[in-house]
Order: C-alpha cells, then sequence, then structure tokens
C-alpha cells in the first residue's frame, strides 16, 4: 500500500470515528467499533470491519449503515482528500465477540496452584 493510500485510510478512520461519537444519532449504530478498514488501491472502495457490542442486532444495524453510507460519503467528500469518493461496503466482523467467548471459557478452566501441585502429585506417582 502506497504512503498516500495509507495516509488517507488513517484521515477516513478518523472520519468514520468522530461520525459514530458525535454526529450520528441512531441507536441502531450506538457503541459500534471500527475493527479495521481496507481502501483499494485506485480509492475507488473502502471496506469497514465493524463490530457491535452485546445485545445489538447484526441485520438492524447493517441496515442503518445502508442509510447513513450517503452522509458518509458528503463527509468525505468536505474533507478534499480525493477526487472520487469511495464507495463504503460495510462488512460485520465478529471476532471481537468470539475472542470474548473463548476468554470466558478460558478463565472457567484456569485451576489454582493447589490443584496444580496435586496434578504434579499424581503423575509422579504414575511414573514410579
Amino acid at each position: 500500500m502506497s504512503v498516500r493510500t495509507e495516509k488517507i485510510k488513517q484521515e477516513l478512520y478518523r472520519v468514520f470515528q468522530e461520525f459514530f461519537l458525535y454526529e450520528i444519532g441512531d441507536f441502531r449504530v450506538k457503541g459500534l467499533e471500527i475493527v479495521e478498514m481496507k481502501l483499494s488501491p485506485d480509492l475507488s472502495f473502502l471496506r469497514v470491519y465493524y463490530s457491535l457490542p452485546e445485545g445489538k442486532n447484526e441485520k438492524d444495524s447493517s441496515i442503518a449503515l445502508k442509510n447513513i453510507t450517503g452522509l458518509l460519503r458528503k463527509q468525505i467528500a468536505s474533507l478534499h482528500l480525493m477526487r472520487k469518493i469511495p464507495e463504503i461496503l460495510f462488512t460485520f466482523d465478529n471476532t471481537v465477540a468470539k475472542a470474548s467467548k473463548i476468554d470466558n471459557i478460558l478463565s472457567k478452566v484456569k485451576y489454582s496452584e493447589q490443584d496444580e501441585e496435586a496434578l504434579l502429585e499424581q503423575y509422579k506417582n504414575l511414573e514410579e
């Protein structure tokens, strides 16, 4: 990725963060977190990967994001960063939710030092 493309992507990330924090009032996208953004080399497509807090409906949020795409494109156009405003494609990314579930499972599996010592004793007894 070229330096220019990377700088534009960083600026777009900042614009999106501000937009979702301060300007949008739609409850369906409140708490939305941008996980990653990918800008095509010719700057014509911008894919935005997002995650939602627990309890938010992905389908409702997807509809809301499609509705505000025009506002976001207008916001990008006002920056005068590029001649052509990219098409914005939103993609739901549930890796954060999956990581949280895995972390919960692992926290239940953890055992105390006493359990560890007991397991070591059992292992030593098996060797003898």
